[in-house]
């Protein structure tokens, strides 16, 4: 069986995470960081992401900064 490109391999690690995203969304909120995570669904859930945490890492990354976007419409300075 032939090696999978590196092109491959890079997506196929967004599925992982993708696929178990309803218990990892929640584990960020509660502000969780990337090994308490891995350590959380090995544990709780049986689900094993691999042995690098790159992939939690990565999503955890990209969720803080998408929290962080987020504006806060509330605050009066933002209501023109």
């Amino acid at each position: 069986m032939p090696e999978p490109s590196p092109e491959e391999i890079t997506h196929r690690q967004p599925r992982i995470i993708e696929r178990h995203r309803h218990l990892i969304d929640p584990m960020l909120d509660e502000g969780l960081l990337p090994k308490q995570i891995w350590v959380r669904l090995i544990d709780d859930h049986d689900i094993t992401i691999g042995f690098r945490l790159a992939p939690i890492v990565n999503y955890a990354h990209e969720w803080h900064l998408a929290k962080s976007r987020v504006v806060d419409t509330s605050f009066p300075a933002l209501n023109v």
